[in-house]
């Protein structure tokens, strides 16, 4: 099972770096999610807490067990902000001496004055820099605190020895104090930021429910969420969230599944049917068996495929990672560098040596090259899913501007999988020996024949046998029966008196099916499966993009092509099997850049992996089991163009971060070297570097789709 674990010291991707790997080491797999805070496990169960909990401590990062912990955590980092900003007022007021303005009074330059403002910002307030930095060094995996703590403790330390063995007032305690405040305020905005990004994951945590009606024994009792087990009966009142996912044993009502699904008209249940929990019971009081919960439910699984998009790394951010590896020990040479070509080659001042080196220390930031990608995607996929979209992985963002060739399972993706019987010929006795076979299917085409003429009961099949993509058979009473395609009976030599009809009905694209008993055609079924509206207009819009279309259906020749001249796809693939689909695609890879598949998440997997980027079409229910990069919670089609669509933009804000990022530290450094940036300058601008990253990355939240473009 998954177990994610809290852990608010986790500040940017140094730190998901040091936990990964140190879990890597003991054969345990841990993904960070920056954004959140959170460390993600896989493979272990709840016995683990504990284990994991300390391991975690033991590499400086102490995770938050409780919301009460978190909320003192919170109080705390707040007390910490006001008490540092009461400490660095007098410290900053000192500046104006080394401007050249005579306005301070004597008191506040003398140096004992000063250290113990400057101490308390130190080593109380910066304390955590010198922890994580411990834990860094320690981890070999240097970050941004390595830095900090260098330059704030070279400024400090220095003032200090002045202070106690010369009358020299030209002292650093405003600049070790500023900058320290200045980096803690600046974190505090970041996460307040990065808070943000992860806005819509917040809004999906508060579907979920703390109390449900639990019924034991006739009674009811209201009790906390994690004392429901599956196989408990809960009850649901009339404008109540259903808690948990589960089949309704009595009653019937209207459920409002948008919050799920999209769809904004409520839906009839009744008892039988399957609801999902955290969507709304409208108009009666239902009772329902709880079928999953936890991390099984439907809410959770959409969650945890959200938080787990912000993992994805285009290849461009995996170079950036190795990258930053490097970067902090490369600024510390070039740091110590820069202060003995200062010192022993242009023979400066000591006070303009250590200044240019503290500058070079404070201004680098490796952070905004970490947070580039996480901060972009987090955003993207919360408003996302928004629009029923779910991003689930792959390399999606780096392949979806590159698509020129797009195919398309046929029922319940170009056409709304909703197929009902139009039309019945043959013996009215021999409908139940069809719907009897159809009653063990779950394809449409028997879920339609089973709602045909519901009044007729069905008898106890045995042998039942599915033939792939062509039908089934069973037997019952000694009676052999097949109920399935033309081409089946054809390839078992079976006479088909309904030839005739059989053409007329598949050239207007509709389905035909068959019920042969003891190898004599009985009856023929006609059903029909209408194109969904939005169909047309994609395929123009395709086109328009220089996207090429394909239909890869199981349906024959004639159904095939009457959809694909109805929709204006010029090239389709009729009669192909589930397991043959994964093969179309490869061969249309051999003509295309890159092909992306759009079919069903369970039925189409091989297919769906096949191609270069997939997108499922498939029940909020299937999300866990579905193997495509793009996961579509609502019918509409058009949400295909917008997934593709806010990847682009996705990918374009990615590479602006990283074009900031890397032109601000090409830029900043060299300017530190020369002694044009102040440390003072170079901490202000370290603060704003990483805080510009989540706000441009933010700016994905203005995002609308314009789907002529």
């Amino acid at each position: 099972m998954k177990l994610s674990l809290k852990v608010p010291n986790i500040s940017c991707p140094t730190c998901a770096s040091t936990i990964e790997s140190h879990f890597k080491s003991i054969d345990i797999d841990a993904k960070v999610l920056v954004n959140q805070q959170k460390v993600v496990f896989k493979d272990v169960n709840e016995n683990q807490i504990d284990f994991l909990s300390n391991e975690l401590r033991e590499i400086g990062f102490p995770p938050v067990l409780t919301d009460t912990n978190e909320i003192k955590r919170r109080k705390y980092e707040k007390f910490r902000l006001i008490l540092s900003t009461i400490l660095v007022l007098p410290l900053m007021y000192t500046m104006f001496h080394h401007f050249g303005l005579d306005i301070v009074p004597p008191l506040m330059l003398n140096g004992y004055f000063q250290v113990g403002f400057a101490a308390l910002l130190q080593f109380y307030i910066g304390f955590r820099f010198y922890k994580n930095s411990y834990y860094q060094i320690k981890n070999r995996n240097l970050g941004m605190d390595v830095l900090i703590v260098l330059g704030t403790s070279v400024a400090f330390f220095y003032s200090l020895y002045l202070t106690i063995f010369t009358n020299d007032l030209h002292l650093f305690f405003e600049t070790s104090g500023t900058l320290i405040w200045m980096v803690s305020i600046g974190e505090y905005l970041e996460h307040a930021s990065k808070a943000r990004t992860t806005d819509t994951l917040k809004e999906l945590m508060s579907l979920s429910v703390d109390q449900v009606r639990l019924i034991k024994d006739d009674k009811e009792e209201i009790v906390p969420l994690d004392q429901v087990k599956v196989g408990d009966e809960i009850r649901v009142l009339a404008g109540e969230r259903i808690a948990l996912d589960g089949e309704i044993i009595s009653g019937s009502s209207y459920v409002d599944e948008s919050v799920i699904t999209g769809e904004p008209i409520p839906k009839f249940y009744q008892a039988g049917d399957k609801v999902i929990g955290s969507t709304t019971n409208l108009t009666n009081t239902i009772s329902v068996l709880v079928k999953a919960v936890g991390s099984d439910t439907v809410l959770v699984k959409i969650i945890e495929t959200v938080e787990e998009t912000a993992l994805i790394k285009p290849k461009f951010q995996r170079i950036v990672d190795k990258v930053a590896k490097y970067f902090v020990l490369s600024i510390i040479v070039i740091a110590i560098i820069t202060f003995f070509v200062y010192q022993f080659l242009l023979a400066s001042d000591l006070v303009v040596s250590l200044e240019v080196m503290i500058a070079v220390l404070i201004v680098s930031c490796p952070c905004a090259l970490g947070l580039a990608t996480p901060t972009s995607i987090a955003v993207a996929s919360g408003l996302a899913f928004k629009h029923k979209i779910l991003y689930k992985g792959g390399e999606f963002f780096e392949l979806a501007d590159k698509i020129d060739a797009i195919a398309f399972d046929k029922t319940g993706t170009l056409t709304k999988g909703e197929i009902s019987v139009v039309k019945y010929l043959g013996d009215e006795d021999t409908l139940v020996y069809t719907k009897s076979l159809e009653l063990h299917s779950n394809h449409p085409i028997g879920v339609a024949i089973n709602k045909y003429r519901s009044e007729v009961k069905p008898y106890d099949i045995t042998d039942y046998e599915v033939i792939e993509g062509k039908g089934i058979k069973g037997s019952y009473e000694g009676l052999d029966i097949k109920v399935g395609s033309y081409s089946l009976f054809e390839e078992n030599e079976i006479v088909n008196h309904y030839k005739e009809e059989y053409e007329l009905y598949t050239s207007q694209g509709q389905i035909v099916i068959f019920t042969s008993i003891n190898n004599e055609i009985v009856n023929m079924l006609v059903l029909e499966d209408e194109i969904k509206e939005q169909t047309i207009s994609l395929i123009n819009t395709l086109k328009e993009k220089g996207i090429t279309p394909y239909i890869i259906t199981g349906d024959n020749e004639n159904t095939a092509r009457y959809l694909a001249n109805q929709v204006g796809i010029e090239t389709y693939y009729a009669g192909v099997l589930p397991g043959e689909k994964a093969l179309i695609i490869r061969e249309l890879q051999e003509k295309h850049k890159v092909v992306a598949f759009v079919g069903d998440g369970i039925n189409d997997a091989p297919a769906l992996k096949q191609a270069d980027v997939s997108f499922s079409v498939a029940n909020a229910s299937d999300i866990a089991s579905d193997t495509a990069d793009v996961v579509l919670l609502e019918s509409n089609l058009e949400i295909v163009l917008m997934a593709i669509d806010l990847s682009k933009k996705t990918t374009i804000n990615i590479k602006q971060n990283l074009a900031w990022a890397f032109m601000y530290n090409l830029v900043m450094i060299p300017l530190a070297i020369l002694h044009i940036a102040s440390p003072l300058v170079g901490g202000l601008l370290h603060v704003v570097s990483s805080i510009l990253v989540v706000l441009n990355a933010l700016r994905l939240r203005l995002y609308k789709f314009k789907k002529g473009k």
